[in-house]
């Protein structure tokens, strides 16, 4: 018996109920204008986009898509995609439980194989996403492969305010927070110093700069030149697609007055009501890493300077274990947590010879330029 439920391409007349479904999930999702931002306005072109709509109402009950991103595969350049927004309605999902339709149980399988279908038919070669745990499931059942990897959220803080609200919140000491905060944001204050004191070098400068151009272009070649990895295609035409923003402050790493590589921090008031510094993208050359220390350092300044309560860093255990990002991180002092974090991605036929490879997570870069606004 056919299923109440059909999966279909997106179409112009669907923009109003899409964006309706999307913005209950996300909250950066707060005008149609964002929307188009984030689906329609991409350099490289429209999302894929995918949707399950009742029959025969035909409302819209479930949706997902593909945003297109240039990738670097080891060495080669292709066309790939980031896997974004599997939602559900599942007021209708209920609704149609209790009337007893028909609901086919990989409907939801069904909607992410369309898109996959209709990303192969535009090009793409490999799409890559991160799926919550309710969502993996389908993602597997729709063919994509997960990469075993460890990520962890490392935190500067700045303010005994911010302190009090890690030990209270998340320790469950309510009634010592505030107290313990104080000797903690006094302790990091003695860790900042010292910091500055053993890695602060005067030939490193972080230069502010308004938007990505030829001369990040060229950093970007020598970056991806210098290294057989898989990672997103920094041009400035996708650069400046997710990084126009005011809340995004970019530099240019200058060492010994050479440009050496960029770094992106995204400063804003968190759900929390803290003021928060995260890195959401940064590449340096490869001579720069010995000295990488130094340009952390640098950040701690800037996110100080901005008064924000922490500055944060995700970090996957990937090609920066080359040079032991994580290890001077923690020598930094900051403050780390595992966060268990699933990525799976999905191969083209041209590049499943590639599998072994790809399924490794050493062979990746990652930053939060794949993981910001999705």
């Amino acid at each position: 018996m056919e299923s109440n439920i059909s999966i279909r391409g997106y179409e112009a007349q669907d923009k109003e109920g899409v964006f309706s479904l999307l913005s209950s999930f996300y909250a950066n999702m707060d005008s149609e204008r964002s929307w188009e931002h984030l689906y329609m306005d991409n350099p490289y072109g429209r999302a894929i986009i995918s949707l399950a709509q009742i029959r025969p109402e035909k409302n819209i009950m479930g949706h997902y898509s593909v945003i297109k991103m240039p990738m670097t595969v080891l060495g080669r350049e292709y066309m790939g995609g980031k896997g974004e927004g599997e939602i559900f309605d599942f007021s209708a999902i209920r609704q149609l439980l209790h009337d007893k339709k028909i609901l086919d149980r990989s409907f939801s399988a069904d909607l992410l194989s369309h898109t996959v279908t209709e990303s192969l038919k535009e090009g793409l070669k490999l799409i890559c996403t991160n799926p919550s745990d309710l969502a993996l499931k389908s993602h597997l059942e729709a063919g994509f492969k997960v990469i075993k990897q460890r990520f962890d959220i490392f935190i500067f803080v700045f303010s005994a305010k911010y302190f009090a609200h890690l030990l209270s919140e998340k320790a469950g000491l309510k009634g010592l927070g505030s107290a313990a905060g104080f000797v903690l944001a006094a302790l990091y204050k003695l860790f900042y110093r010292i910091n500055i004191l053993f890695y602060q070098n005067g030939s490193i400068l972080l230069e502010p700069f308004g938007s990505f151009n030829a001369v990040t272009d060229e950093l970007y070649e020598k970056f991806s030149k210098s290294y057989g990895f898989i990672t997103i295609e920094r041009k400035q035409a996708h650069l400046n697609w997710r990084f126009g923003g005011n809340e995004y402050i970019k530099f240019i790493v200058k060492v010994d007055g050479q440009t050496t590589g960029y770094i992106v921090l995204h400063i804003f008031e968190n759900p929390n009501g803290f003021k928060e510094a995260a890195v959401v993208d940064y590449l340096v050359l490869p001579h720069v890493w010995s000295k990488f220390a130094a340009v952390i350092v640098e950040i701690l300044k800037v996110a100080r300077k901005n008064g924000c309560d922490f500055l944060r860093l995700n970090y996957m255990y990937d090609m920066k274990e080359r040079f032991m990002l994580s290890g001077l991180v923690k020598k930094l002092r900051f403050i780390g947590r595992p966060d268990n974090r699933n990525i799976v991605v999905f191969l083209s036929p041209e590049l499943k010879q590639l599998e072994n490879n790809v399924l490794d997570a050493g062979n990746w870069y990652f930053t939060d330029l794949y993981f910001e606004d999705y």
